[in-house]
């Protein structure tokens, strides 16, 4: 079972991804932030599998939040979740970080999620 978190600063996204997860077998979302300080704080006291976040959020970007997270936790998977086009795509890849694009669609998550699964679990 993959334990998941969700941090983004829109709420529907937030809503939607939750929900879009939740439809996957084999998945648990353990907790969805808007705030990153809440988010660290959860992942010093609890194992997390897979964080989705968003690259961009008020006075943190996504890198910096995944570099704080990673000290914490070096297994965790981070996948960004962004509108940005092509060169933010290319940036992902060179750095070997995973990234879903907006909108998200069903198929795409899954298969992502299947990936992650390959290669954690």
């Amino acid at each position: 079972m993959l334990k998941l978190c969700i941090i983004d600063d829109e709420h529907l996204a937030l809503q939607y991804l939750n929900f879009m997860l939740n439809k996957i077998e084999g998945v648990r979302v353990k907790g969805i932030y808007s705030s990153p300080k809440h988010l660290i704080d959860y992942a010093e006291n609890h194992h997390i599998d897979v964080v989705f976040m968003d690259v961009q959020m008020p006075g943190i970007s996504g890198f910096d939040l995944a570099e704080q997270l990673l000290k914490i936790q070096p297994s965790l998977h981070i996948v960004f979740v962004t509108a940005y086009e092509k060169n933010a795509v290319e940036n992902f890849k060179a750095k070997a970080l995973d990234y879903i694009l907006k909108p998200i669609q069903e198929k795409n998550l899954s298969l992502l999620i299947n990936q992650i699964k390959e290669k954690t679990l």
